[in-house]
């Protein structure tokens, strides 16, 4: 029997390129090898509010009070697994079993005050290599 997975999402492929050439990237200018032990993986998936969440004519950038203080519209541990494959694809890690603590990984809105979040939609990543002596 052969079974053929595909990826419901059409936001996934170019999010995985996007991140494969940003780890690729980033590997290049910092000199950083493959990682081979485990990690501390975070990530702040960074979205821009929809217009529902705002009033309409003079009170357009007025929030309303029944806006969701986070993104609800992605799942995410989709998101995590995502792009956790590009930097495999990427060669950042051998492997994603690498990740063995989830330090901040969460998603937020642009401008709602998160000292991570990015001006435009995105992730900060952050992908540092535990060693001895780290708790």
């Amino acid at each position: 029997m052969k079974i053929n997975l595909v990826e419901k999402s059409t936001g996934v492929k170019p999010w995985r390129n996007a991140v494969v050439a940003a780890c690729r990237a980033a590997m290049l200018e910092a000199g950083w090898e493959t990682v081979l032990r485990p990690v501390i993986f975070s990530a702040v998936f960074t979205y821009v509010r929809p217009p529902s969440h705002f009033y309409t004519g003079r009170n357009s950038m007025k929030l309303r009070p029944d806006a969701p203080a986070r993104p609800v519209d992605a799942d995410l541990s989709k998101l995590v697994r995502s792009t956790e494959d590009a930097i495999t694809t990427a060669g950042g890690w051998k492997d994603d079993m690498l990740a063995a603590d989830y330090a901040g990984t969460c998603k937020v809105y642009a401008g709602d005050g998160h000292r991570r979040a990015l001006l435009v939609p995105g992730a900060h990543i952050i992908i540092t290599e535990i060693t001895e002596g780290i708790i």
